[in-house]
């Protein structure tokens, strides 16, 4: 609908049919093509209609929105291009007069017939392109839904790759294997549920990485075995504590969230015999989950640049327009809206 030339061809061959239809009806014979002023004529006043009706789409569109207003706007589509054609023609007849001098008294009288046939015929083609007119205007609307869904997708896509990097970085690799190697001499047992437990965690994280959302039951039994993975290497100076209502398992939150925050909680925290961190996962009121930790000394070697609370803050824009609560005081605390999906 932006070409001009669509509306320019269209209008002609739309006038040009409408004006040989209408003289033959009268004359019962073709104009010629001698008969060049007529056809001047028609194309001015049939493009000038057109491009009347084209702008008069645009502000209707803007004014009477199709999903809001259909029957009103499709209604008043058609008896706005049935006035303009109108009066576009009269205007014809006006510059026809020029050179014509009696024609528009001779119209009048002589070609009542033709002038009713005109008006239904005017009827029945913008009955027919308005619904038209409705039918590519909904398939633009529906285009740009799924390119807007297309380009949303593959941004959440980018930030849960992101996610998945951060959760299989070579650092986090390294001091798994480490672990592993000194358990299995000192406590073969303990090497073998620790293997189990990282596991656990790349089966989660490669089953979901396509997910855009997953159960928050789901992710807590993941961060169970993540956390299982930190007790082994700093034992008891390190403390998770999760309790949540069945109402916050049952609902949704984009995947590696819960472990992007212990991961940060762990990395920005000295965590020793003597610099105990304590994480807690809870909820407010059903609406929001909670997680929280205290605040000790920090590590100079480790830098902030909010890159994990970014990628959290970016995904859950997406789902929620409550937007992530962060209060950094005494503790550490992020408060996650509660995502409940209707499908």
């Amino acid at each position: 609908m932006k070409n001009h030339w669509d509306w320019v061809l269209y209008g002609l061959a739309t006038g040009f049919s409408l004006f040989i239809y209408l003289y033959f009806s009268y004359y019962e014979q073709f104009p010629g093509l001698d008969q060049l002023i007529p056809y001047l004529e028609v194309a001015v006043v049939t493009l000038a209609g057109a491009f009347t009706i084209r702008l008069g789409n645009r502000y209707l569109d803007s004014k009477l929105p199709w999903t809001k207003h259909f029957i009103l706007r499709f209604s008043v589509g058609v008896i706005g291009g049935m006035a303009t054609l109108l009066v576009a023609c009269f205007l014809g007849l006006v510059l026809h007069s020029l050179f014509a001098p009696g024609i528009i008294d001779f119209v009048a009288n002589e070609m009542r017939n033709e002038w009713m046939k005109l008006i239904i015929l005017s009827f029945f083609i913008l009955f027919i392109f308005q619904a038209a007119y409705f039918s590519l205007y909904s398939y633009q609307q529906y285009a740009i839904v799924q390119i807007n869904n297309y380009v949303s997708r593959r941004n959440q896509i980018r930030l849960q790759f992101e996610a998945l990097k951060s959760q299989l970085s070579p650092h986090f690799l390294f001091n798994s294997l480490n672990t592993i190697s000194s358990l299995v001499h000192k406590s073969p047992d303990d090497a073998e549920e620790f293997v189990r437990r990282l596991a656990n965690i790349y089966r989660y994280v490669i089953s979901n990485k396509q997910e855009q959302l997953v159960k928050v039951e789901e992710e807590v039994n993941f961060i169970k075995s993540y956390y299982h993975l930190l007790k082994v290497r700093f034992e008891d100076a390190l403390k998770l504590e999760i309790n949540l209502p069945k109402q916050v398992l049952k609902s949704s939150i984009p995947p590696l969230t819960l472990q992007i925050l212990v991961e940060n909680a762990v990395k920005h925290n000295k965590v020793d015999e003597s610099n105990s961190l304590q994480i807690y996962i809870g909820a407010i009121d059903n609406t929001y989950l909670r997680i929280s930790n205290n605040k000790s000394e920090s590590r100079p070697e480790v830098k902030s640049f909010k890159v994990g609370l970014d990628n959290i803050r970016k995904r859950y824009a997406y789902y929620s327009e409550k937007k992530i609560q962060i209060h950094d005081r005494e503790t550490f605390t992020v408060e996650l809206p509660v995502i409940n999906q209707t499908s």
